[in-house]
């Protein structure tokens, strides 16, 4: 059987969204990019994702409201969020809410983090 390697990423900086599926695609992954918070929502109902990237500034609904509604619905899959709100107030918060890892977009080390997502979905 083959492994789910579809990844959503929420991220309304195009140059970062761009630039994250790249290094993702060039893994084998496959990505699809939701630019606010309404569109990752209505992706993640419509779609089955291994993983969900998630930015918490966005447009709409911000990724904590995101990663609320998700969980409220019993979806189950794995989010790591990755944002410059690195404070620790907002990890915990993030990670309260049900996300698995946070990583700060500009400490981010690539091969950190595609180790870190092949280690949750078993890619």
């Amino acid at each position: 059987m083959k492994k789910n390697k579809k990844i959503l990423l929420a991220e309304d900086n195009t140059f970062l969204a761009k630039l994250t599926s790249n290094h993702l695609k060039c893994e084998g992954f496959d990505i699809d990019v939701a630019v606010d918070g309404n569109e990752t929502l209505d992706k993640m109902k419509d779609n089955s994702y291994a993983m969900l990237l998630l930015d918490l500034i966005m447009p709409n609904k911000d990724g904590f409201e995101v990663l609320k509604q998700l969980r409220g619905w019993g979806n189950k899959t794995p989010v790591f969020v990755f944002s410059n709100l690195a404070q620790a107030e907002d990890k915990e918060e993030a990670l309260k809410l049900g996300a698995q890892k946070f990583f700060a977009k500009d400490e981010v080390v690539f091969d950190d983090l595609i180790r870190e997502i092949k280690n949750i979905i078993g890619a």
